[in-house]
């Protein structure tokens, strides 16, 4: 999938597993997302990643995924400006049970605001309806200034997570 935005600035790319050099630049972007997520403070799961081997289990993570169920999108100049991941989870208490979660989104601080995250997240969504889910699902940082983004794209809290670190575990 090709899709030249309006201007024709960028391009957006469906990732595919033969094209090397997306997973490439889907890998740096995922990084560039922790360690600013990591910057502003935030807690949870990313207190205990594992940054020797980020990179590695990046790439593995998403060179391992079903694309029947989740898709890559990214947008690029002459290099990546940002990208998002979803994919899609069969929910026991939803029928049809198909809910669609976005695990990873994120655009270039100096890309932001220009349109460049609305496209990614507009190719997002319209992949999870071609797929029938009923709804989407996101997690979200405290703090991040995303939030206001999603909630403009009709996204409503709904629930906290709670994350605590287990002593003596890896």
């Amino acid at each position: 999938m090709f899709r030249q935005w309006k201007d024709g600035t960028f391009k957006m790319v469906l990732v595919n597993k033969t094209k090397e050099q997306d997973f490439n630049d889907v890998c740096l972007l995922e990084r560039e997302l922790v360690c600013e997520e990591l910057s502003r403070g935030t807690k949870g799961f990313l207190q205990i990643l594992d940054r020797e081997s980020l990179t590695d289990r990046i790439r593995d993570f998403y060179v391992s995924r079903d694309p029947n169920l989740s898709a890559t999108y990214i947008a690029r100049e002459e290099n990546a400006i940002g990208f998002v991941h979803g994919e899609i989870q069969n929910h026991p208490l939803v029928a049809p049970r198909r809910i669609g979660f976005v695990t990873s989104f994120f655009v270039a601080p100096e890309y932001r605001n220009k349109g460049v995250g609305r496209e990614l997240y507009s190719e997002m969504e319209n992949w999870f309806k071609e797929k029938g889910c009923v709804a989407l699902e996101l997690d979200v940082s405290e703090g991040n200034p995303a939030i206001k983004f999603y909630q403009g794209e009709g996204f409503e809290k709904y629930m906290i997570k709670l994350v605590k670190k287990l002593s003596g575990s890896n």
